[in-house]
């Protein structure tokens, strides 16, 4: 119990730092939106556009 109260405590911290500059918390929530529609996007074009990835299947490739 100790520990996870611990833990709480630390991501209470951690949300209040992102959160005390509300500019800084909109950007990084854009780029983390932008890099999960980016990544699927290129894996999309390598598959589409090459043989892909010797021995890796797409959907392994997306996994990963």
């Amino acid at each position: 119990m100790k520990y996870l109260t611990l833990a709480v405590k630390t991501a209470q911290i951690y949300l209040n730092k992102d959160l005390a500059y509300k500019t800084n918390f909109i950007i990084v929530m854009l780029a983390m939106v932008l890099g999960d529609l980016v990544s699927p996007m290129i894996a999309l074009i390598i598959y589409g556009t090459t043989v892909g990835i010797p021995g890796w299947t797409f959907h392994q490739f997306l996994l990963f």
